[in-house]
């Protein structure tokens, strides 16, 4: 092999490397995130009692919230978000009440647990967001992602719903089983959403639901590749509507 093909046979090998190395978080966060996986049990989703804050304005909240496109993220969720810094602006009063130590002492109990830490915005912007879901919204059959170097859980605390709605948190457990878990104004779920399949059912229409997601660790801090993943995560979600 004379010396220009091995140069070009070394370049291309570069390139293909090079490649793969980009492409290995966003394969890494494919396979937790979507493939199935053992599923956890009804059980393993704790009902804990709430207080809520004022939501007298609550519409008004989501002005700059982000619509998201089924037609852009393989119809994988419908609804509108806000995270950290829009609740920071619209509604602080959920901070106030669910991004705080003590509420996730009270989720850490719930579980068995000693503790659970919290994320912050400089790290995670979503660390705390809230979701609304009105006529034809969803969320599809996910796993949450955890880059941290503990075990990530999640708490869903339901701020507004109307009569008429559809739209209820379900799992599918390690039975193969769709288990709908009920959660009404007053209560919030927490659970192992990494180990647990779960999705949000359709919206019917004159329904509504107004649900806060909070984000909790054993140990929040993360490591290269965790910092690697979430990088790609953010690309990920900023590109396909997510």
């Amino acid at each position: 092999m004379d010396g220009p093909t091995v140069a070009a046979v070394a370049v291309s090998a570069a390139i293909a490397l090079t490649l793969l190395t980009c492409l290995l978080p966003f394969l890494a966060n494919y396979i937790t995130d979507f493939l199935p996986k053992w599923s956890g049990f009804r059980e393993d989703v704790k009902l804990i009692d709430v207080d809520l804050p004022s939501t007298t304005d609550i519409h008004e909240w989501f002005v700059d919230g982000v619509k998201k496109d089924p037609s852009r993220n393989f119809q994988h969720s419908s609804c509108t978000k806000l995270d950290h810094p829009g609740i920071e602006k619209a509604c602080p009063c959920v901070l106030e009440a669910f991004h705080t130590p003590d509420f996730a002492q009270r989720c850490a109990r719930a579980l068995g647990l000693q503790s659970l830490q919290l994320n912050s915005a400089e790290v995670d912007v979503n660390c705390i967001f809230l979701r609304r879901y009105v006529e034809g919204d969803f969320l599809a059959f996910h796993y949450d992602n955890n880059f941290s170097r503990g075990v990530r859980y999640t708490a869903v605390i339901p701020l507004h719903v109307t009569d008429e709605n559809t739209s209820e948190f379900i799992m599918i457990d390690a039975k193969n089983r769709i288990q709908i878990i009920h959660i009404p104004v007053g209560k919030a779920v927490v659970y192992n959403g990494w180990q647990i399949r779960h999705a949000i059912t359709g919206q019917c229409k004159g329904g509504e639901r107004i649900v806060a997601v909070v984000h909790l660790y054993t140990d929040a801090s993360m490591n290269w590749f965790g910092k690697w993943r979430k990088w790609a995560r953010d690309i990920t979600y900023r590109r396909l509507s997510l």
